[in-house]
């Protein structure tokens, strides 16, 4: 099933926040506008980053809009995507998302790539040098 736009939003929404307070670091979707159409079949999401200290209270909040692209991947694709992106995130060091911006973080690019089609190929393909990879613990 491919998406329109009110079903790829309530397919996020459903899917997020990703991270928490018990991993230091959470990627929220930030309302009332979270997912902005930039022309064509193009959208953004608007992305917060919350970092927390050890007591669980916010030590720093970025918030941006990310590009997602078009709405063309399948509901199963889209959910490995997911499914990946939030196991490569468990693997960042708190430490350094600190320095990171939602963008630095946040790669539907990925989803480009034809070869990935599970959460693990997914996973292995943002854990690269040039998406998440300098964020990960070694």
């Amino acid at each position: 099933m491919l998406f329109t736009k009110n079903d790829f939003e309530t397919f996020i929404v459903e899917r997020f926040p990703i991270g928490g307070s018990a991993q230091h670091a959470e990627l929220a979707l930030a309302p009332p506008d979270i997912l902005i159409a930039k022309g064509g079949n193009d959208y953004q999401l608007r992305i917060r980053l919350i970092v927390y200290d050890d007591d669980g209270s916010i030590r720093d909040i970025k918030e941006q809009d990310v590009f997602v692209g078009s709405l063309d991947p399948s509901e199963e694709r889209l959910g490995a995507f997911l499914e990946g992106f939030r196991a490569a995130f468990a693997k960042c060091d708190v430490d350094k998302l600190e320095v990171a911006m939602p963008h630095d973080l946040v790669h539907f690019d990925v989803l480009k790539q034809k070869k990935a089609m599970t959460a693990e190929a997914f996973q292995k393909a943002l854990s690269t040098k040039r998406r998440l990879g300098p964020y990960q613990k070694p």
